[in-house]
């Protein structure tokens, strides 16, 4: 088992080397920028609650509204409450655009 995660570490590596030396150099600096930025950790971690608490909100509602519809109770079908469905889409799409505005 051992022996085949060196062999594709090794077949991974070799043709991007390259790739791997650049990525240790933006890890490096990313490194300091934290060190010397530490407010930052919390700000990632806001953000993360943010976007998991907008699609628990869209989640939520989707199940609401396909219940509340007559059709059928698939919540897999978002277009199944109708209007209500086709603004909870852009409801996300809305919130996803606005949190990553607010990030700028």
């Amino acid at each position: 088992m051992c022996v085949v995660g060196a062999l594709l570490i090794l077949v991974y590596v070799m043709p991007n080397g390259a790739e791997i030396r650049l990525q240790g150099v933006l890890l490096r600096y990313a490194g300091r920028f934290l060190q010397e930025q530490p407010f930052t950790f919390l700000l990632v971690a806001l953000w993360v609650q943010l976007v998991l608490g907008l699609f628990a909100l869209v989640v939520f509602q989707q199940v609401g509204f396909s219940f509340r519809s007559r059709q059928n109770n698939n919540l897999f079908d978002l277009l199944n409450p109708g209007l209500l469905g086709i603004l909870n889409i852009i409801e996300l799409l809305w919130g996803l655009q606005f949190l990553k505005n607010a990030c700028k």
